[in-house]
C-alpha cells in the first residue's frame, strides 16, 4: 500500500460511535473515517464523550462489546479479501450497505467500491454487470438499487453472515432486522 492510498477496513453504520476506540483507550486515531452514503448523524467534542463515558458505566460496557465486534470484523474482512472472488465480496458489501441505509437505493459509485474492495474500477463493473444480470440489482451513475436481496444473499461469501452474527451475538443487536 502506497502514502495516500485508501483502504477499507471497516464499514460502521447508525450502531457504531466513531471515535470510541479513541476515547476508551485514550489515543489518537490511527485511521480516517469519512462518510460515504449519506444518512444522519451526531456530533459531540471528544472531551464531552470521554466525560459521559465516565460518567455511565453501561455506557463504557457497550463501547467495550462495539470494540471486540468491531475487532472481530475486521479480522474476518481482512481474511475475506484474500479468500473470496470479487463478486461474492461485492455482493458482500452492498448488502452491509443496504443494511445501513433506509432505502434500497445506495449511493455508490465504481470508483469507491473499487477503493473499498482493494481491486480495480474494471474489476466492479464487472461484478456489477453480473449481479444486474442475475436481477439482483440495477446499477446507473452511481447508484445502486437492491432488487432482490434473497440473490445477493446467496451470492455474497459467508463473511456476511459471519460478520453479522457475531456482531449480534456480541452487541445484542442485529443491524439486518432492521433492512426495509
Amino acid at each position: 500500500m502506497h502514502k495516500g492510498d485508501v483502504h477499507e477496513i471497516g464499514f460502521v453504520g447508525r450502531e457504531v460511535v466513531i471515535g470510541a476506540l479513541e476515547v476508551l483507550f485514550k489515543g489518537p486515531s490511527m485511521y480516517e473515517s469519512f462518510v460515504q452514503i449519506a444518512d444522519s448523524g451526531l456530533e459531540i467534542s471528544a472531551d464531552y464523550f470521554a466525560a459521559t463515558v465516565n460518567d455511565y458505566p453501561e455506557l463504557h460496557a457497550a463501547l467495550l462489546r462495539y470494540a471486540h465486534a468491531s475487532q472481530a470484523s475486521t479480522a474476518q474482512s481482512a481474511a475475506c479479501n484474500g479468500a473470496h472472488s470479487l463478486e461474492e465480496r461485492s455482493a458482500k458489501w452492498m448488502l452491509i450497505a443496504h443494511d445501513r441505509v433506509p432505502t434500497d437505493l445506495i449511493d455508490l459509485t465504481h470508483e469507491f467500491l473499487a477503493q473499498m474492495l482493494n481491486v480495480r474500477r474494471s474489476g466492479v463493473t464487472n461484478a456489477a454487470t453480473r449481479l444486474q444480470e442475475m436481477k439482483a440489482i440495477k446499477y446507473a451513475r452511481g447508484r445502486i438499487t437492491v432488487l432482490d436481496r434473497a440473490i445477493l444473499e446467496r451470492v455474497a461469501c459467508e463473511c456476511y453472515r459471519v460478520m453479522n452474527d457475531n456482531a449480534a451475538a456480541i452487541l445484542g443487536y442485529d443491524v439486518r432486522k432492521h433492512v426495509p
